[in-house]
């Protein structure tokens, strides 16, 4: 049986159990955090997971069970030891016939995705000279190295969006750690998720802004076939072979980690 568990391990069965984010300012009606917990806090979906995530994920992971959710769930990023994980506004674990299936929801109304590559870093280079311990710098090195194969954000990579980064490679790598957890599955895969809200205060124009922000950053990645139309709700893309650096990976040595990438929208009333 599906289960979400809160922060406290304690199981969800309504909103008010579930984990808040830690700016309380994103807690608000009409807000991703809250029409999210809302989304899965519904009591038709107690015990099951939503119909629209099994129209996603059941035909390419065919005979998928997931039995836990886990709401604000953290992974560490490289460099290892460095603060700032990447915070998940959901974590799904399943299994699947192929391997265990760690899916990392992103939640948006029409929040943004943050800053570019190429601000990250500008901001990055500013902190370094006035903190010479700053992680930031190599933590954007390491993140590149992952997915692309290099450490300078050159060419397109410089205007994709850090936060998309950040959020595939952290998904990456927590699949790898949730293979363990899975007992005999033979591999682990990920899915990065983003599930957008629309509501009465979401500006259509930022959410176009958002998907073109998606598309950008899918057209980049390797070995990810994205049409010309467009990324289209309930639909995945990839795999993108994401590589979870030794430090992070159980068996010692750098680990290759397929990871796709996909969009549901929830059009609110």
């Amino acid at each position: 049986m599906f289960q979400l568990i809160n922060d406290k391990g304690n199981v969800i069965t309504h909103l008010d159990d579930w984990t808040r984010p830690k700016k309380k300012g994103q807690w608000k009606c009409g807000r991703s955090a809250m029409e999210f917990a809302r989304f899965w806090t519904d009591p038709q979906l107690s015990g099951i997971v939503p119909p629209d995530y099994e129209k996603l994920l059941y035909p390419v992971f065919p005979g998928i069970e997931f039995h836990e959710g886990r709401p604000e769930w953290s992974t560490s990023l490289p460099p290892k030891g460095s603060p700032g994980p990447r915070m998940h506004d959901l974590l799904l674990l399943g299994k699947w016939p192929s391997g265990s299936l760690t899916v990392c929801v992103e939640a948006k109304a029409d929040e943004n995705f943050g800053e570019t590559i190429s601000q990250y870093e500008k901001r990055a280079v500013r902190e370094l000279k006035s903190k010479e311990d700053s992680q930031m710098k190599t933590r954007l090195e390491d993140l590149l190295e992952c997915v692309w194969g290099v450490r300078q954000p050159t060419g397109s990579l410089s205007r994709l969006r850090y936060q998309l980064l950040h959020a595939l490679v952290g998904t990456a790598i927590q699949a790898l750690i949730d293979v363990g957890k899975a007992g005999n599955a033979p591999s682990g895969t990920g899915v990065l998720l983003v599930h957008v809200f629309e509501t009465c205060l979401t500006k259509k124009r930022k959410l176009e802004k958002n998907q073109q922000d998606l598309e950008r950053f899918g057209y980049a990645l390797p070995n990810v076939t994205i049409p010309a139309t467009g990324i289209v709700p309930g639909c995945l893309y990839g795999p993108a072979a994401v590589t979870v650096p030794v430090d992070f990976a159980p068996l010692g040595c750098p680990t290759l980690v397929n990871v796709y990438l996909g969009k549901l929208a929830t059009i609110l009333n």
